[in-house]
């Protein structure tokens, strides 16, 4: 009896030993400095965020260390926030009605550029993990010259919305949003014949849902998309809006190119708004 006990003891005692000495690993793992210096060598190329990672023991999980995420962009544990100012030229197509006066429009992205009637604003993006608020403020300012007859438009847009970002595929994010759109509208519209000028200023407010995402084609270049629809008859008949783009991940910031298209479709007192701004819009996402 004494002899099992005196095993026993032995036995537990070998087991405290392999459990605490560090660096312990199974013979078909591998080394934790291996798995530093490969994870170290082939993504410290940018400054990437960080995420955990661990290791296994025989007895095991061991230990866990902070090392480079293969993909900069998946959320790790702590938070962020990205800003991006932007700057688009949007093409006008549709109609405008104020006072009982109809305008209809249909510029082209580049007549936009000629006439210097962009669209400028800030996109912004906070949150932790997989769970954030995405929002962007676009203002534009136009004015479309036919003949002796003048039409102006400015437009305030705000988007806010909660975004869940979950990795579908190792190279690609994509996650639903729920939100809300505010849009103001300024349209003022100048008979040439008489100098006759109206203008009506609204607001109003949509709830919008879609799908954000993002497809990592490589290291450094990115494809982002996103797609939301909303109004319902709540502000607007209808609002929908939609982008696309390609982007190239540097140190501490993003190049990003795309396309977006947004409408609207809102039916008020002395304004009738039914309008597709859609043209290139260039964004620097700022990443802290």
């Amino acid at each position: 009896m004494r002899g099992l006990i005196r095993w026993g003891v032995r036995i537990c005692v070998v087991v405290l030993v392999l459990a605490l000495v560090p660096g312990t690993v199974a013979a078909d793992e591998p080394d934790r400095a291996d798995l530093d210096e490969q994870w170290e060598q082939r993504y410290d190329r940018v400054d990437q965020p960080r995420t955990n990672y661990s290791y296994r023991t025989r007895f095991g999980q061991r230990s866990h260390r902070t090392a480079v995420s293969p993909y900069h962009h998946i959320r790790d544990a702590r938070g962020y926030f990205h800003v991006a100012p932007l700057l688009g030229a949007p093409g006008l197509f549709g109609d405008v009605t104020v006072a009982d006066e109809t305008t209809e429009l249909d510029t082209g992205p580049l007549q936009s550029l000629q006439d210097i009637n962009l669209t400028a604003g800030v996109a912004f993006e906070v949150g932790y993990r997989n769970v954030g608020v995405i929002g962007d403020f676009r203002h534009f300012n136009g004015t479309i010259v036919n003949g002796a007859d003048r039409f102006d438009l400015e437009t305030f847009v705000s988007n806010v919305a909660v975004n869940f970002n979950y990795e579908v595929l190792p190279v690609l994010q994509l996650g639903p949003v729920a939100g809300v759109r505010h849009f103001y509208a300024r349209a003022g519209a100048t008979d040439g014949d008489d100098n006759a000028e109206s203008v009506v200023r609204n607001q109003w407010l949509d709830p919008i849902v879609g799908v954000n995402g993002r497809f990592n084609f490589a290291d450094l270049v990115y494809l982002p998309f996103h797609a939301d629809v909303g109004g319902i008859g709540y502000g607007s008949e209808i609002t929908w809006q939609g982008y696309a783009g390609v982007g190239v991940s540097l140190k501490r910031m993003d190049i990003e190119l795309g396309y977006r298209a947004l409408y609207a479709d809102y039916r008020g007192d002395e304004l009738d708004y039914d309008l597709l701004e859609a043209g290139p819009t260039l964004m620097t996402r700022f990443r802290f």
